[in-house]
């Protein structure tokens, strides 16, 4: 036992005497918006499922085009001639074509093999320029004689895609000890419980955005052959058959890393040739400040605030010849030092949420087995999305400056 002399200060007290100060929380620092693409799809279409694999159609519908091969000559009036293509799939007799190139206008009589055709050239004095190989001819309309009888119709078929729906399941477990403990932080178990919503969350919008579709049954692999393993496909990843839902026509990557504003206007004139004229790209922080960049060094201010929120959403606009892409900066994306500079750009009407019946997101309580001294329970979710015209969609990654 000390003996104190005189006036006796905080420095004197016995270890563990003094109790101190602790503020009784935890304060987390966490990201801003977790989940944006997951919080999109609760505004938009939702669908239950009686099935864990789900199927869908789409069509688009193409212009009829091909490129011309031979005659390389004139038709300086109207001229009977057979002429070679690259393909006559979609061309019927009777249809009107036109030659984006010269301006020719041609008259389809008959379809002779897959690769020919013959036609009447030079209409209306279209075809004073000599045709060359590589050159465009579209279907501009069809013409019939008086009186005549139907024309063969034409049907394109549409495509078949589908995707599986995967289980997400995350637990929050403490003894039953640590659950009547009173700790400085809070309740142990309300704690366990917040983390675990929000690794359910962020591991969805994970697989929402880059997931591959795979349905696991393969038991030299780990997999169960009676209950398989079902991987969920994302916008950017691939589909149960392996091709990617989004093609590699609307994947970009700017030479150099450098984006400038003419090269992000020809991306979006391929993303945004179909479907409607708004996008949402979400952006990792370096593209986002990059885009900024370019929105500064204009001369004409293209990157404005949205006062009122697009999609339950703060988003900027930025303006574009071909429409508006709504700018949304994705917290998730500031993990990875390769998606800070990606743009994943969605069509929001082409996207719809789909989970099986009484399996969305819940909180199942007492998954604890029996007899064990502790508390366990779990959220879980079988979920996934319906991916359609992934041409409408598009994936800008690589950015690291602009020029």
């Amino acid at each position: 036992m000390a003996t104190i002399l005189g006036m006796r200060g905080t420095g004197d007290a016995g270890t563990e005497e003094r109790p101190k100060s602790y503020r009784e929380t935890i304060f987390y620092l966490e990201k801003n918006g977790t989940a944006p693409l997951t919080a999109l799809m609760t505004k938009m279409r939702h669908e239950m499922l009686t099935d864990s694999e789900h199927h869908w159609w789409t069509k688009a519908e193409p212009t009829v085009r091909t490129t011309h091969t031979a005659p390389t000559t004139t038709a300086g009036s109207p001229t009977s001639v057979t002429i070679t293509v690259l393909s006559t799939a979609g061309f019927r007799p009777h249809d009107v074509i036109r030659c984006s190139n010269t301006g020719e206008t041609a008259w389809v009589r008959t379809i002779v093999t897959p690769t020919t055709m013959t036609v009447v050239r030079g209409l209306g004095g279209s075809g004073g320029t000599a045709l060359t190989a590589g050159n465009e001819w579209i279907v501009a309309g069809a013409a019939s004689s008086e009186g005549e009888a139907v024309r063969s119709a034409k049907y394109t078929d549409p495509v078949k895609q589908y995707n599986f729906l995967q289980i997400f399941r995350h637990p929050a477990e403490v003894t039953g000890t640590m659950d009547a403990t009173k700790f400085r932080t809070g309740s142990a178990y309300k704690n366990a419980l917040r983390e675990a919503f929000r690794q359910h969350n962020m591991e969805r919008e994970h697989a929402f955005f880059w997931g591959n579709a795979y349905e696991g049954t393969n038991t030299s692999l780990g997999f169960s052959a009676s209950k398989p393993t079902r991987f969920t496909g994302g916008v950017f990843g691939n589909s149960p058959s392996g091709a990617p839902y989004v093609p590699a026509a609307n994947r970009f990557i700017p030479n150099g890393g450098n984006l400038t504003e003419a090269l992000l206007d020809s991306y979006m004139e391929t993303i945004m040739a179909e479907g409607s004229r708004e996008r949402i790209a979400y952006c990792g922080p370096r593209a986002m400040r990059v885009l900024s960049a370019i929105a500064k060094s204009s001369a004409t201010l293209n990157m404005t605030p949205v006062k009122n929120g697009v999609y339950g959403m703060h988003l900027t606009e930025w303006v574009t010849p071909f429409g508006s892409l709504y700018l949304k900066l994705h917290p998730l994306f500031a993990e990875s030092t390769v998606l800070t500079g990606v743009m994943a750009i969605v069509e929001p009407r082409n996207l719809s949420y789909l989970y099986l019946k009484d399996r969305d997101t819940k909180l199942l309580k007492d998954r604890q087995n029996p007899g064990m001294d502790g508390r366990t329970d779990e959220y879980l979710c079988e979920c996934g999305l319906e991916i359609k015209h992934g041409s409408t969609h598009g994936l800008v990654s690589g950015i690291t400056g602009f020029a």
